[in-house]
């Protein structure tokens, strides 16, 4: 039997428990102003200090970064801090933005200083050190959240409109090909410090699966990254496969180089009753469409990547409106299937037993 109207039970209620609205549409009760740090000076830093400048009953009070001068675009309010811990007294919440394998320390540390986090996904690179940070956030009664994007785009948003047609849905496949030459030295090329790069890479679209098909039983993976002499990546990726415990099957392909330029992603859900093919690229338009069985009416929709929500996610939770520990133990899930992926890899085959979850 297909995974079908429990998957979307399930997801019906998730939605509903989560309460994603936009949040514009959303009432916010405010408890005092929130004084948030940003830990990081990167990409994901400058957008998150802009989304948390822009929203009520938020101060962005401090910046912490190794180099205070490149941090200097993340705020033109902010205090800028060398010392974590100095930041660390200075707010009521943190926002962590840094290398993944230095993930788990910062959240450690503010959580221990009674401090709310925030962390980019993932979670931590293992699951082992993921687990004892959820520990430590029952322990100290503080939130603690993954900034967890994906289910706030409009690309989730349009799948979401478009399950009914589907029907029970038996397989899913999605592929993902970033290339920027401005990355070859970025850190994420360095699994030292990105962890395995199913963790680092296909996460997202293993929480959009488990949502759509159902808890994952089985794994097997193939890296396909290409190592320089130094140790550091050329490109970055692989293919995962995963078994659903209703029985439907997905594949998630994710790639990141330093050659060229692009973003091109593609995502095709198949079901008993018909095929959604979503195709995104991020041209001048910055948009995607959908294509229903593979011909007739093509549907356009515009990308938008769910910042401003799941910062809002944060606050809310902060003010006991939105069930974060709920949540933390769904990012538990996702990671564990990621890390499993991590566990099957055989090299260069796709043979093997592949890992259980």
């Amino acid at each position: 039997m297909w995974h079908s109207r429990n998957s979307k039970r399930k997801l019906q209620t998730w939605q509903e428990n989560l309460n994603c609205l936009a949040a514009s549409e959303r009432m916010i009760l405010f408890m005092g102003t929130i004084r948030l740090g940003i830990a990081g000076r990167g990409g994901m830093a400058l957008q998150r200090a802009q989304v948390f400048a822009g929203l009520p009953g938020v101060d962005v009070a401090g910046v912490f970064a190794r180099s205070l001068e490149k941090a200097a675009p993340i705020s033109s309010s902010a205090d800028f801090f060398g010392d974590y811990e100095k930041m660390l007294d200075a707010v009521d919440a943190v926002v962590v933005c840094v290398p993944n394998d230095a993930h788990a320390t910062l959240a450690r540390a503010a959580l221990e200083a009674g401090k709310h986090v925030l962390v980019e996904y993932p979670l931590a690179p293992g699951l082992a050190e993921a687990q004892s940070l959820a520990a430590a956030a029952r322990e100290s009664g503080c939130v603690l959240m993954t900034g967890n994007t994906m289910f706030h785009e409009s690309l989730f948003a349009h799948i979401c409109k478009k399950l009914e047609g589907l029907g029970a849905i038996v397989s899913a496949a999605s592929r993902v090909a970033w290339f920027d030459p401005g990355i070859a030295d970025a850190w994420y090329l360095d699994p030292r410090r990105s962890g395995p790069c199913f963790v680092a890479f296909h996460y997202h679209h293993i929480a959009i699966y488990r949502r759509l098909l159902g808890e994952v039983a089985w794994v097997q993976a193939r890296e396909e990254s290409r190592v320089r002499p130094d140790g550091t990546l050329s490109l970055a990726g692989g293919t995962l496969l995963m078994a659903h415990a209703g029985g439907a099957t997905s594949v998630i392909q994710w790639y990141l180089g330093c050659g060229s330029s692009g973003l091109a992603r593609s995502l095709v859900l198949t079901g008993l009753q018909a095929t959604l093919t979503i195709l995104s690229d991020n041209g001048p338009e910055d948009t995607s469409r959908t294509v229903w069985n593979g011909e007739g009416h093509t549907e356009v929709f515009p990308n938008t990547w769910g910042v401003l929500e799941s910062s809002n996610d944060f606050l809310h939770a902060i003010r006991g409106e939105l069930d974060h520990l709920a949540l933390l133990d769904d990012d538990l899930l996702t990671l564990s299937v990621a890390t499993a992926a991590a566990r099957s890899i055989t090299g260069h085959s796709m043979g093997g037993h592949g890992a259980l979850i």
